[in-house]
């Protein structure tokens, strides 16, 4: 179509299919599972995402992305728009409403999850892993967990809600002290930003937008971590259990970082200065 028209196009990359791929999966998939998501996201989608980007301007919505996109096809050079999310409707509620609303005591640590349940590299298993162990030490820390399903067998520590919506998500997150994220694939996480902009301090892995949060923020570098290790998340959870004050600190920090980089105006003033660029063929872009 682009040759027949000259209609110049955008490509916007929010993760790449080869990037999935390698993502670290747990030891016991089997064969047909490893061959499957060879063929289907190196092969199948991957290449349909070459086709797709060449010839185009490919945004990617992190630095992380953009690195894939240069590693594992061929001559994508994208720029880089994170994601943004509205930061009027994502700011910090009344705790105690939020936390009545959901059965929560005022004295409990709350730990808040937010992912659909079928994803596969989402963190789950190390979730589950955390819940357990603060059973087990009989701890008062409640997980908040907002998902798609709710699945059987977690201890009694842990608070289900299903299918939360677009407006009350404000709400879970203000209800929690702390975002915990031991995800293993992201493009530009939303739940990140959204959980951010409420002022919620996050632990995370080192993946997809957490690489440039990691870069670019201090203060919130040292709870990003490099590996997806439940034991390390465990570790430095429960130190931050008792640092009420530090750790609404911290989420002020993050808070005012979604402000200036995140928000929807920010990232519509990016996209129509790349449109202008591209439609009067300023192009290349760097």
């Amino acid at each position: 179509m682009r040759r027949k028209t000259n209609i110049p196009r955008i490509v916007i990359h929010h993760g790449t299919m080869r990037g999935l791929y390698y993502i670290h999966l747990p030891s016991d998939i089997s064969w047909q599972m490893k061959l499957n998501r060879y063929v289907g996201l190196i092969r199948m989608k991957g290449g349909a995402e070459q086709y797709t980007a060449t010839g185009a301007t490919s945004v990617a919505v992190s630095s992380a992305v953009a690195e894939e996109l240069r590693q594992y096809y061929t001559g994508i050079n994208p720029i880089v728009i994170p994601n943004g999310i509205d930061t009027r409707h994502f700011t910090k509620r009344e705790r105690t409403y939020c936390r009545q609303k959901y059965g929560i005591e005022m004295d409990e640590f709350v730990v808040c999850f937010t992912a659909r349940f079928g994803v596969m590299g989402k963190g789950f298993e190390e979730l589950q892993v955390l819940t357990e162990l603060a059973w087990k030490e009989r701890l008062r820390i409640r997980f908040l967990i907002a998902t798609d399903e709710i699945p059987h067998g977690w201890p009694a520590n842990v608070v289900f809600v299903k299918n939360v919506s677009y407006k009350e998500l404000p709400e879970l997150y203000s209800a929690a002290d702390i975002f915990v994220f031991p995800t293993r694939y992201e493009g530009c996480s939303y739940s990140l930003l959204e959980a951010m902009a409420c002022e919620l301090p996050v632990l995370t892995t080192r993946v997809g937008y957490a690489k440039d949060l990691y870069r670019d923020i201090n203060e919130i570098a040292p709870f990003i971590f490099e590996k997806n290790n439940a034991e390390e998340y465990w570790i430095l959870l429960k130190q931050l259990v008792n640092k009420p004050i530090f750790l609404r600190k911290l989420g002020v920090v993050g808070a005012e970082y979604v402000r200036r980089h995140n928000s929807l105006d920010v990232m519509v003033d990016s996209y129509v200065k790349l449109i202008t660029k591209v439609t009067k063929r300023e192009m290349p872009l760097s």
